[in-house]
């Protein structure tokens, strides 16, 4: 069992004792058979794909977005890859699949209209 720490980024080992008693986190759970990741908010808990639940325990000063308008790059840590749907669009931009290097995502020809949509849909901050 692991829990996604929104300070270091990744995924540290965990214990079920410290998901019970957390009011807020994401949690993966791993077994032989399937991978299942718990979000607890407020006391509450759900299953959620994983990339939607990273932005949603994710604060603006987490800063894992940064735009470069000079070439019109928008850059996201690979620990916090977008969600599908938000992903599509940015590699529509261009039409081609974001750039791996460095621990980050390299999303080319993303226009800044583009890319601040992206944030605010994702909770953050360029």
């Amino acid at each position: 069992m692991s829990a996604f720490s929104k300070f270091a980024l990744e995924w540290q080992a965990s214990t079920p004792r410290e998901a019970r008693e957390a009011r807020s986190g994401l949690f993966r759970f791993r077994s032989d058979y399937e991978t299942v990741h718990i979000i607890a908010k407020d006391g509450r808990a759900w299953t959620c794909d994983p990339a939607a639940a990273k932005y949603r325990i994710l604060r603006p000063r987490n800063r894992v977005l940064a735009y470069t308008a000079s070439d019109c790059t928008l850059t996201v840590r690979a620990t916090c890859r977008p969600p599908l749907l938000v992903e599509r669009a940015l590699v529509l931009c261009s039409g081609l699949l974001p750039e791996y290097r460095d621990g980050a995502l390299f999303y080319r020809q993303v226009d800044r209209a583009v890319a601040q949509a992206a944030a605010v849909l994702l909770g953050q901050r360029l």
